[in-house]
């Protein structure tokens, strides 16, 4: 019997051999993918953040820039728009709300909520642009606008940091999520 157990040890020891190896591989290969995901995770919170700042930029560059249509059009009334200088080129990047959506939806539901909040006062800030457009293009055009339907550039202005305020709250809380992942 002896005999015959000592012929068995080799193969049990192979055996345990290639069990603990394939338990090893499974270990390192969930560590492998749980490191892939923290990874990405990150990429998308990183991306996020940036497309925030964008945001809030893009929103700025596009009232800075009416504002330099009115100025150019008040302007023009004064000076011969042959001797007006050339304006640069505007390469702002508009940032989609729904990629924003779906950074969000994706990669950190917890800010749902900050979203739905910078998406209102967004909302709200672009249709006050809009009419504030509307206002000037009305006048320009000798129309009487209303003085209620009005739109000054300090309700603007303040409608803006509204934007701006909410999404530096909004990128607080994605470095906070950040930090939760590394």
């Amino acid at each position: 019997m002896i005999g015959w157990t000592k012929d068995l040890l080799p193969l049990i020891g192979v055996v345990v051999g290639a069990a603990l190896g394939w338990l090893t591989s499974r270990y390192q290969l969930r560590y492998q993918e749980s490191r892939d995901r923290k990874r990405l995770v990150l990429e998308k919170l990183e991306e996020l953040h940036e497309l925030l700042s964008k945001y809030s930029f893009g929103l700025f560059s596009t009232m800075q820039q009416n504002a330099m249509n009115h100025l150019e059009a008040v302007s023009i009334k004064v000076i011969p728009r042959r001797m007006m200088p050339k304006r640069p080129e505007s390469d702002v990047e508009i940032v989609s709300n729904d990629r924003l959506r779906a950074l969000v939806g994706f990669y950190a539901p917890d800010l749902k909520q900050d979203l739905e909040e910078l998406e209102r006062v967004g909302g709200d800030f672009c249709e006050m642009m809009v009419k504030s457009e509307a206002g000037r293009v009305l006048e320009m055009l000798d129309e009487k606008v209303s003085q209620d339907k009005k739109i000054d550039g300090k309700t603007l202005s303040q409608q803006f940091e509204r934007v701006f305020e909410s999404c530096e709250s909004m990128q607080r809380r994605v470095v906070d999520l950040s930090k939760k992942h590394i």
